[in-house]
């Protein structure tokens, strides 16, 4: 058993192995043993590993059919004969010749399961230059020996900075996934949870060429490479919520919609709409106190599709799922894109979507896209949620009824001048909540006329828009009036009355959203 096992798959590596291995060979550890696994390598790649491992006789070669680099490096650590298990990429190099030496030594001492140092970036000059993840302070950077717990070792990213245990690794079977991007945090994700506590060195064990691939967003360049790559988010997610890592599921989700947001821009296909449903469902399970960022980055993605597309049959689908996403509330929906969801809400087909939006297009763009939302845009967004209860006793005209209870403190209670005559004074309720519980009081004997509508919302022409609410629950007193769903509007309301007498208290509850 040697101290160290080196895993490095390689795949094209051909330019860059000699220098990455000479900076295996300079470590002060000699106890070590490289395993190289070719990833089906269409370079010179093996033919320069053989030459080499004439040189270096710590050198172990391995081949594959291509799998990606993930399968690579757990063929390696199966093949691993070392205590502890090191990573490194063919076109990466360890930096400070103790590095290793020191880690393995601490480890030891600690009996760890692993053991954390420092990563350097190093640009295209070999230059070191800042490392991101610690200017963001994604993840710890090491100035003292320490030991710390896995929670504060930061967002699971750079595995390359640690090295683990073999017998950890296996014993509770911590492997890459089967994926073509987005391999690493998983990994590590799971290692960070399976441990009780991380010894930490301040040396640079490695040091990251992040240019010689072309940069990570080149990598992730089509539509598996995306899905994979999103696909990992979930993987780490479920990996950390499992064990309670509920600030670094935050933090991390936070860097999904970076991803999202700066590679899906102008999508005019639902390419990253598609593949965030097909991970994560389309709901907002996975979205809790997220549910602004999705539903905006869903957005961007129906609007800028239907604004290109001749796809009738989704325009449809897309104006339920707009309602859906409660833009009303959503802060940080800019304008344009406000009234963009305003026009798909209220055109009849696709190309009078289109029409109406060539006609304001010129408007738009003379606003400032980055101000948010206004008041009056999501005043008018808001009716397609809004529910309506309009409240009358039937008698004489001091008939009346008095709200005395009140669930929701935002709805608005009016007495409207057209629903007051001689028969009685009404009461109209207009709530964005969902749902509703009132007590009345009724003034006189008489009929209590409960009404459900949408909002009576017009066009410039004056004509009433349909804005239908999908009604799910009127229950008076104990009566159930709604046994299925009702979808009504304005123009289509549903009624129920009953006799009343002076003095009654009715109790109301009321429910309802978007249709």
């Amino acid at each position: 058993m040697v101290k160290v096992s080196i895993v490095m798959p390689v795949y094209n590596g051909y330019n860059f192995l000699e220098k990455s291995i000479e900076s295996v060979a300079k470590q002060t550890l000699k106890d070590v043993e490289l395993i190289c696994i070719d990833d089906g390598s269409t370079d010179k790649s093996v033919e320069l590993l053989n030459e080499l491992s004439e040189k270096y006789d710590f050198i172990k070669i391995l081949t594959q059919k291509n799998q990606g680099s993930g399968i690579a490096r757990n063929n390696g650590i199966k093949n691993a004969t070392g205590e502890y298990i090191a990573f490194l990429d063919a076109d990466d190099e360890f930096l400070d010749a103790d590095a290793l030496e020191r880690m393995y030594n601490a480890s030891s001492i600690n009996n760890a399961d692993m053991i954390s140092a420092n990563l350097q970036f190093i640009n295209e000059n070999d230059e070191i230059v800042d490392n991101i993840f610690y200017n963001n302070k994604d993840y710890l950077f090491i100035s003292k020996e320490d030991v710390i717990s896995p929670s504060d070792y930061g967002l699971p990213l750079s595995f390359y900075k640690n090295i683990f245990k073999r017998s950890f690794l296996l014993d509770y079977e911590i492997y890459f996934p089967d994926l073509k991007r987005g391999q690493d945090p998983p990994f590590l994700a799971k290692a960070i949870v399976s441990t009780s506590e991380i010894p930490v060195i301040p040396v640079d064990l490695y040091g990251h060429h992040f240019q010689s691939g072309g940069g990570a967003e080149s990598k992730v360049n089509s539509y598996p490479k995306r899905h994979d790559y999103i696909t990992h988010y979930k993987l780490t997610y479920d990996i950390l919520e499992k064990k309670g890592y509920f600030d670094l599921v935050e933090r991390y989700k936070k860097k999904l919609f970076i991803y999202l947001n700066n590679n899906f821009n102008n999508d005019f296909e639902l390419t990253g709409f598609k593949i965030v449903n097909d991970v994560f469902g389309s709901g907002n399970e996975y979205f809790e106190g997220f549910e602004d960022q999705i539903a905006e980055f869903r957005i961007k993605q129906i609007t800028d599709y239907l604004s290109s597309s001749d796809d009738y049959d989704f325009f449809m689908k897309a104006k339920k799922l707009i309602l859906g996403y409660r833009i009303w509330n959503n802060k940080l929906l800019s304008t344009p894109l406000l009234k963009k969801c305003f026009l798909i809400l209220t055109a009849n087909s696709l190309d009078d979507f289109k029409n109406k939006e060539t006609k304001i297009n010129e408007r738009i763009n003379n606003d400032d896209s980055s101000r948010k939302s206004s008041g009056k845009d999501s005043a008018i967004l808001s009716k397609y949620i809004t529910g309506r209860i309009d409240i009358k006793n039937f008698g004489g005209k001091d008939n009346k009824v008095e709200v005395i209870e009140n669930s929701d403190m935002d709805a608005t209670v009016a007495h409207p001048k057209w629903f007051t005559n001689q028969k009685g004074i009404g009461t109209q309720i207009q709530s964005k909540k969902g749902n509703i519980r009132l007590k009345i009081k009724c003034v006189n004997n008489g009929k209590l006329n409960v009404t459900l509508r949408g909002i009576d919302f017009r066009d410039d022409y004056d004509n009433r828009i349909p804005i239908y609410v999908k009604y799910t629950k009127l229950m008076i007193d104990d009566e159930n009036v709604i046994e299925n769903p009702a979808f009504i509007w304005h123009d289509e309301p549903l009624s129920h009355e009953i006799d009343v007498e002076d003095g009654q208290t009715v109790d109301i509850l009321v429910e309802w959203g978007a249709v």
